[in-house]
């Protein structure tokens, strides 16, 4: 196999070859992006491999979201930044497989399931931290019925046919290559990507106007909220795409 070393690209070289063609949100296109090649820099100079990532990653994903567990502020400023920092180091095996060419259906679904594991987990954490905080056992039903959500969403996305999921009648958005460059930036705001950020900047308003407001608490209504508008939204999707067959037959 062959090594960073043997190959000696410079950065630039290795983030020309490695880095996906679609387009991303604009946070990843220009900051996490620039992260992740840099730690697979070095990472290619050892013999750890694209799963063995994943596998890590996975690893430290419940960990930080097992930091939400607590009523502690420092407790979710560590958890947030963890978490942030799994979905740069997401980007890492799959910079390391295509750059060794070991890009597998196997690899795929790993971290596949890593994602969902790790989000679905996310909202049951979340929800189960706030829930302990407020003494409201409803903050945590809010919680888990995002992780179910969450779960039914990937199931969508492998039967959907490959459509826009913005472009519909119940979001009323076009999300093209040439669309709106604030439309992107705020569909960005909702990816699982910057949540992290998100978190980080509840806590801290917590911390001053907790007594008046629950940011975070906000903040789980309103990704639980978007989570359950996807899942509708990607309904009506499906159920389009099968009156269309039942029209083409």
């Amino acid at each position: 196999m062959n090594t960073f070393k043997k190959i000696n690209l410079s950065l630039k070289e290795l983030s020309d070859r490695v880095l996906p063609d679609r387009n991303e949100y604009f946070l990843s296109r220009h900051f996490h992006r620039k992260i992740s090649v840099l730690i697979t820099f070095f990472l290619l100079k050892t013999k750890i491999s694209a799963n063995t990532v994943t596998k890590i990653n996975f690893i430290i994903s419940l960990i930080g979201c097992g930091f939400f567990l607590s009523p502690s502020y420092a407790f979710w400023f560590v958890g947030a930044i963890i978490y942030q920092f799994t979905h740069i180091l997401d980007g890492v095996d799959g910079e390391i497989a295509r750059f060794r060419k070991t890009v597998s259906r196997k690899g795929a679904l790993l971290d596949d399931l890593r994602h969902n594991v790790t989000n679905a987990f996310l909202f049951l954490s979340l929800g189960r931290g706030l829930s302990l905080i407020y003494n409201q056992e409803i903050l945590f039903v809010i919680g888990s019925i995002g992780a179910i959500i969450v779960l039914l969403n990937d199931i969508l996305n492998k039967i959907l046919p490959p459509k826009n999921i913005f472009k519909n009648k119940l979001l009323r958005m076009k999300f093209q290559k040439k669309s709106n460059k604030t439309l992107e930036f705020i569909r960005g705001l909702f990816t699982f990507g910057v949540l992290g950020y998100l978190i980080i900047l509840t806590t801290i308003l917590d911390m001053f106007f907790g007594s008046y407001f629950s940011a975070r608490v906000i903040l789980l209504f309103l990704i639980t909220g978007w989570e359950i508008l996807l899942f509708f939204n990607k309904i009506d999707i499906f159920l389009g795409s099968q009156e269309e067959d039942f029209i083409e037959r």
